[in-house]
């Protein structure tokens, strides 16, 4: 590869270094990526490891990293990218996952083609088949890389994907809107933003950025930090069949480090530190107002280059190989490519600043005639400021994950905020050199391919259907006094909402982080689950006898305990996505042709993503959207706040199923009506009221459902003698404590037939419409919170339990142990259904010693 290719002869020897440097390929290790799934960005992944040239020629069939080697360091901080301590993604069992996959797709397709599904998945697993040598294979590939599933996710999700990045791939984040008087105001925004870059990239640099920990489920867990050293140092260039995410792995950038600012469809070179002098918000505030100057002479302006990166991957790539023929249009592009961000000086979009209109703004610049060419999709950040208000960052997604944008934005936003009262003058430093245009020399058929991206960007500003709707009757405080995951209560509130209006299920997306894991990105949470379907039918079919309110609020309950369930599953690499895929691209690698199991119909409609969701939380004032992944699909991404949820919903216009206003008046609806189910008085929950003597006998009404529970005897030993009382609060019963130990009672209920006495060694609970017998041997999953005690507050610990661990042990029971957030919980869930709640104070410390608790027995956690 000759070094002309990268860069011509006559730039200066500083940049002739930083291309040379650039033309080192490492040994194949992939930069993870994330985003939205499609379906068509499923292709074969054919290794990597390979030199390939930076500025392909023809078919890029490899996906190296372009790494600069990094300096020396003496010892690593807290926030390293190696983090040695954090555990290899694990590979999930096999059986495990095809039992999951029939699972999740059973209820998604007609009943014969799901008996020919299963009769594939069967025989892909059967003892020595093919499954079984694929999984031994990943569990190799396990043991020799970093993680397993880095490479193929990162191709598959991403640079295997030929469709435009505006709406399709790249998501954008929306600021507060901002009120700028003039133009001054504006350049002093942009300048204290590329301060505050400035600053964040001098703690990346340093490792100074302190490790995130895990929130919501599993929470306090330390995080993998690797995607943070590829906010500023990567760029996605594009390839023929395969794009490549180049990243410098350097903690200093080459010099000049710089900034692109792209201005009336212009594209100027930033220096931000100039001998060996980082800039002052004041020397950044001169240099853009030199920068207005220069791009509002329109004798100099050239052809509005950037409308060719927001064409398809291919088509891209096609005109980019016709620009690199020049070499000051290959200066111009090294330029971009190397630089640190663009910030992006957007004139007026011309319309009503509503959130909706300031977030297409965003996510495509109103096309080519607004600022829709005054982009540069392929570099990581792009930070818009426009002159009438709209800031915001558009991302290209596959170096990092949505919370590492997050986490920077707001970053940035407080170091604004701090720095904001302070008036920025310019400075006098008449020594500072003028930014530098960038130049393009655009042949005839540049000038062709320029107005082709036009048209086609024009189109999919016109195909967007888009809306962004906050939801204002409540938000997730209400949520968390129900005892429900907001998460979860909002993805079972979207199963409703599509049901609503489209009378079904279809496979559901939702990111879950394994940030966990080393090197880990996101897994699928695959929401349109069993027991969200039993919900949603409850809640909309009219033509069978009507399900009372109570059955509907266990069945709601049930689907966010599913989806509960199926997110910690997820996020400790138990999910089936992943592994998957993993299992498909070995086969492409090793088999002649790929195995049915990756042909059935089943599985390629499983991986059509029609709702494709994501929870964006922030904690300052600004949300995230982006666009669907199928033609006929939804994107819902949401914002949930304490007392209000922030939705952002997308479709196409050219499907006329599909509506983004509908649907967002449909997730109102169900919303509203959670609410009302979660709110219904206690005696229509089919709770009992509280009683004297002994409990009740089951009754039931026509429809079959439950009105009154079975309470289930749960008693535990008091070592130091005397009876206490203990609650059981999934029946609201109150059981003392006497010589019956704990879940070794009789069940002293009978149910609604006398002749049928319930047998004395089974465990009872509620389910709708039937009571759940528990046999012996059972799988027992004890779940319980952290407590709090005389004042302190005490982590998970597992001394409180010892005395119900024996016991299940002893019983024969299989024991597993999972934390939870709740403070003060202890939870026996059995087949799914959590059999026993009480508060952890009411159990006693240490392993009674009674002679039934002689042998703990083996449990695991």
């Amino acid at each position: 590869m000759h070094l002309e290719s990268v860069c011509p002869a006559r730039l200066p020897s500083v940049l002739l270094w930083a291309a040379a440097e650039r033309m080192l390929w490492s040994g194949g290790l992939v930069f993870p990526g994330a985003g939205n799934p499609s379906d068509q960005n499923r292709g074969r992944v054919t290794g990597c490891g390979r030199s390939t040239p930076l500025c392909p020629q023809s078919e890029v069939t490899k996906m190296p990293i372009c790494e600069k080697a990094p300096p020396k360091m003496a010892a690593k901080s807290p926030g390293s990218e190696e983090e040695p301590g954090l555990p290899k993604l694990p590979v999930p069992p096999l059986q495990q996952t095809l039992a999951t996959y029939l699972r999740c797709v059973q209820h998604l397709v007609p009943q014969e083609q799901f008996r020919r599904s299963q009769a594939i998945v069967k025989q892909f697993g059967a003892p020595g088949g093919l499954g079984e040598t694929l999984q031994q294979k990943l569990l190799e590939r396990q043991e020799k890389t970093a993680n397993w599933v880095s490479e193929y996710w990162l191709n598959d999700m991403y640079l295997n994907n030929r469709l435009a990045l505006p709406v399709n791939s790249s998501p954008a984040v929306i600021f507060a809107r901002q009120h700028f008087q003039d133009t001054n105001d504006q350049l002093r925004f942009a300048a204290n933003l590329i301060s505050g870059v400035l600053s964040y990239k001098a703690l990346l640099d340093s490792r100074s950025i302190p490790t995130d920990c895990a929130k919501g489920q599993l929470s306090g867990q330390p995080l993998c930090m690797k995607q943070y050293y590829g906010l500023f140092s990567s760029y996605r260039l594009p390839g023929h069949t395969q794009d490549t995410l180049v990243a410098q792995k350097s903690s200093v950038m080459p010099e000049p480090e710089h900034v692109i600012v792209a201005c009336c469809n212009q594209f100027f070179v930033l220096d931000v530190v100039i001998n060996f002098r980082r800039l002052s918000e004041g020397d950044l505030f001169t240099q853009l107002r030199k920068i207005v100057r220069m791009a509002s002479n329109e004798d100099e302006r050239l052809p509005p280059i950037g409308l060719l990166t927001s064409d398809g991957r291919s088509e891209w790539t096609e005109a980019r190989t016709v620009l690199m023929k020049d070499s000051t249009n290959r200066d111009s592009l090294d330029m971009i490519e190397r630089c640190l961000c663009l910030v992006c000086l957007d004139a007026p979009g011309g319309m009503e600043l509503s959130d909706t209109n300031r977030a297409l703004q965003l996510l495509h610049g109103g096309g080519c005639s607004k600022n829709g060419a005054n982009r540069w999709y392929d570099k990581s950040l792009q930070f818009v400021v426009g002159r009438d208000g709209t800031c915001g960052v558009v991302c290209e997604h596959s170096p990092f994950d949505g919370i590492v944008l997050v986490q920077c934005t707001e970053h940035l936003l407080k170091h604004m905020v701090k720095t904001s009262k302070k008036m920025v003058r310019a400075d006098s430093v008449s020594e500072l050199p003028a930014p530098r245009r960038l130049r393009w020399k655009c042949s005839p058929e540049i000038q062709g391919l320029l107005a082709s991206s036009a048209e086609k960007l024009q189109q999919i500003v016109k195909n967007l259907d888009f809306t962004v709707y906050k939801f204002d009757d409540y938000g997730k405080t209400f949520i968390k006094q129900q005892k429900c995951s907001p998460d979860a209560f909002i993805q079972v509130a979207l199963q409703l909402a599509f049901y609503r209006l489209h009378g079904k299920l279809v496979p559901t997306y939702e990111s879950a982080s394994i940030r966990r894991f080393h090197e880990g990105r996101v897994d699928n949470i695959r929401s349109a689950t069993p027991e969200a379907l039993r919900f949603v039918k409850a809640i909309t079919d009219h033509h069978t006898a009507a399900v009372p309110d109570s059955e509907k609020l266990l069945l709601l309950k049930d689907a966010i305990r599913a989806q509960t369930e199926y997110t910690v599953m997820a996020i400790t690499g138990m999910a089936i996505d992943n592994h998957l895929l993993g299992l498909r691209e070995l086969a492409r690698e090793t088999c002649e042709e790929l195995p049915e199991m990756f042909t059935d119909e089943t599985y390629l409609m499983s991986n059509r993503f029609v709702l494709s969701t994501s929870q964006v939380p922030t904690t300052m004032e600004m949300f995230c959207c982006y666009g669907p992944v199928v033609p006929n699909g939804y994107g819902a991404c949401y914002n949930p706040q304490p007392e209000s949820i922030l939705f952002c919903i997308s479709s196409f216009h050219n499907c006329k199923e599909t509506s983004s206003t509908k649907f967002a008046k449909a997730v109102e609806e169900s919303l509203l009506e959670m609410r009302r189910l979660c709110s219904l008085p206690l005696s229509a929950t089919g709770k009992p009221p509280a009683t004297k003597g002994k409990v009740s006998k089951i009754q039931r009404t026509s429809a079959g459902s439950i009105t009154k529970p079975l309470s289930t005897t749960l008693n535990t030993p008091n070592p130091h003698g005397g009876r206490r009382s203990i609650k059981n609060e999934v029946t609201g019963k109150k059981h003392k404590q006497n010589k019956k130990w704990l879940m070794g009672a009789k069940a002293a209920d009978k149910t609604d037939r006398p002749e049928e006495q319930l047998p004395s060694s089974v465990y009872c609970a509620v389910t709708p419409a039937r009571v759940l017998a528990m046999p012996k041997n059972a799988q027992v999953i004890v779940r319980y919170g952290p407590y709090s005690s005389i004042g302190l507050s005490v982590e998970h610990r597992t001394y409180r339990l010892e005395g119900l661990l024996a016991v299940l042990a002893e019983d024969g029971h299989q024991v597993l142990l999972e934390k939870i957030e709740d403070w003060n919980v202890v939870e026996l869930m059995v087949n799914g259904e959590v059999v026993f709640r009480c508060n952890i104070k009411d159990l006693e410390f240490g392993k009674p010693s009674h002679p039934r608790f002689a042998s703990r027995g083996p449990f695991r956690s």
